[in-house]
């Protein structure tokens, strides 16, 4: 008897919350910039994010949405804290440093900074595209204010409309959620340990 395949995704609902491990694709971020910060006419750029990891809680995006639904304030929650997302092979050129011991490390998800997951197949995408083989840095990690996140999502407009890709099913989700949680709770030592 052969065994089945685990399936790692999931396509994405187009309606109800934002999931926790759900790739979102074409997601804006403004930046300041930086010599306007000050003067009497700040300026700022967009920065586009072409593809996202959500790395905020289920229960947490599942509250802020039914108080969203109620028109609750008090209870929203003001931002969504998301991972930049790449092409593995793309990470992995991008970094000189990373000879193949160290990508060795990152595609078997042994290394603490990044997160490796196998390329999605077009029937768990949302869009009918499919996704290559991707890379998480874990120190790109950065929010978007919810409702701005969940109006970008609602809207026609392809050039500004955010897109629900898929998201990663059980174990997978909490794996990646436990990785994120040590590489965030990682001590500082002043100095290694020795051994004589």
């Amino acid at each position: 008897m052969v065994e089945a395949t685990p399936t790692i995704y999931a396509r994405s609902p187009q309606t109800g919350p934002i999931l926790q491990g759900e790739l979102l694709s074409n997601v804006t971020q403004p930046h300041y910039e930086i010599e306007s910060i000050g003067t009497t006419e700040p300026r700022f750029r967009l920065k586009v994010h072409p593809l996202v990891l959500v790395l905020s809680q289920d229960c947490d995006l599942e509250l802020d949405f039914r108080a969203r639904e109620k028109k609750e304030e008090p209870k929203y929650m003001p931002n969504v804290l998301l991972c930049e997302v790449e092409q593995a092979e793309i990470l992995r050129r991008g970094n000189p440093g990373m000879n193949s011991t160290i990508w060795d490390r990152i595609w078997r998800n042994k290394d603490e900074r990044y997160h490796f997951l196998e390329q999605v197949p077009v029937e768990a995408d949302a869009t009918g595209k499919g996704l290559a083989h991707l890379g998480l840095d874990f120190k790109r990690h950065f929010t978007i204010p919810t409702d701005e996140l969940y109006r970008r999502i609602g809207l026609q407009d392809p050039v500004e409309k955010v897109e629900r890709r898929c998201s990663l099913v059980s174990p997978y989700l909490e794996h990646l959620s436990a990785r994120f949680a040590y590489f965030m709770h990682r001590v500082a030592l002043p100095r290694d340990h020795t051994s004589d």
